[in-house]
Parts: structure tokens; C-alpha cells; sequence
């Protein structure tokens, strides 16, 4: 959980992230504060694997070039 948690804030302390162009930052901060053990979208996600999935989301975004425009 820490190397994804810190992997995320890195995320939210940089500006440009194209992640924070279509998440919250404040649920992502929420979510660094919270431990669920619920599964999320119906599936075995808990904190880490959901704090994972949008680490990669914003990997994948930068990867790629992906422009969000809004």
C-alpha cells in the first residue's frame, strides 16, 4: 500500500498529470486517507488495487500523449 500510495501523491503534487484533468483531486485524497475493505465497481478492488488503477490510468495517459480536452 505505501508504494502505491506514494506513487499517487506523486500523482497529485504534480500539476500537469493528466489524471487530475478527469479525477478529483480531492477524492484521490481521500481515497490515499481511506482503507476500505468494501470491493469497489463490483469487483475484488480494495484501496490498493483501486489507488493502482489510477496510478497506471495516469501512466497510460502520459504514455500515449492522450490530450483530455473538456
Amino acid at each position: 500500500l505505501r508504494i502505491v500510495s506514494g506513487m499517487l501523491k506523486s500523482i497529485l503534487d504534480d500539476d500537469k498529470a493528466p489524471l487530475l484533468k478527469i479525477v478529483s483531486r480531492d477524492a484521490l485524497e481521500r481515497l490515499l486517507g481511506s482503507d476500505n475493505a468494501q470491493p469497489w465497481y463490483g469487483q475484488l478492488m480494495t484501496t490498493p488495487q483501486t489507488i493502482a488503477y489510477f496510478v497506471q490510468m495516469n501512466y497510460w495517459l502520459k504514455k500515449y500523449n492522450i490530450e483530455i480536452v473538456i
